[in-house]
């Protein structure tokens, strides 16, 4: 299966945007637990499915589940792969930290946040929500998007499906374009999450954690 690779320019423009925007860093601590976690797992990832296909596979470094609070925690970077209908990897994404709902079926990025599609756009901001349901993702933060054909646009607020070939801006303020872009955008509907939850006890290191909605299992 083809597989996405975040490349150098990529991050170095990541980089630039975030010294650019003179905004407060994401708070990072938002991230961590209270209390003890139920699990912890290192260098793995989870498997994410929308209706029995696979949507997203988050690759961390650290992972941390909650299961009173429904919540599983990343505090070492996440890498995430977003998946087509055919089954390929149609985007990436790659942050500083995250975390996963398994009430709502959402997950949110934070820190360095970049997504980069295979059709050539890429997406560079400080906060960023995947909804599973629908595998849109949204950010309420300031935004750059780069275009294949060398556009730069600026904005804040971003709503766009997983591999971003529909897509748009909410407050542009400022960007460089060489041609038209058509931001026409259907507005993002939510559906009702009526899905079951089923604990399991211990999960190995290097292991792959599958997420069928909020239905867990081992390796």
């Amino acid at each position: 299966m083809k597989r996405v690779y975040i490349t150098t320019s990529f991050l170095i423009a990541l980089a630039v945007f975030a010294a650019c925007r003179h905004e407060e860093p994401v708070d990072l601590e938002t991230v961590k637990g209270p209390e003890m976690p139920d699990q912890e797992i290192w260098n793995s990832r989870v498997k994410m499915t929308h209706k029995g296909d696979l949507s997203a596979v988050i690759h961390f470094g650290h992972m941390k589940r909650y299961s009173k609070k429904s919540l599983m925690l990343f505090d070492q970077g996440i890498d995430i792969d977003f998946y087509r209908e055919d089954g390929e990897v149609g985007s990436q994404l790659v942050s500083d930290a995250g975390e996963y709902n398994q009430e709502t079926k959402n997950v949110r990025a934070v820190g360095n946040v970049a997504v980069e599609s295979d059709s050539g756009m890429t997406l560079y901001t400080q906060e960023l929500f995947y909804y599973q349901d629908s595998e849109r993702i949204l950010s309420q933060v300031d935004v750059m998007v780069c275009t294949e054909e060398g556009d730069t646009l600026y904005g804040r607020g971003f709503e766009s499906d997983a591999q971003m070939t529909q897509w748009e801006i909410k407050s542009p303020y400022d960007g460089v374009a060489h041609k038209g872009i058509d931001l026409s955008f259907e507005p993002f509907e939510k559906k009702e999450q009526t899905d079951s939850v089923a604990q399991d006890s211990t999960v190995a290191a290097d292991s792959t954690v599958a997420v069928d909605s909020l239905d867990f299992s081992g390796p």
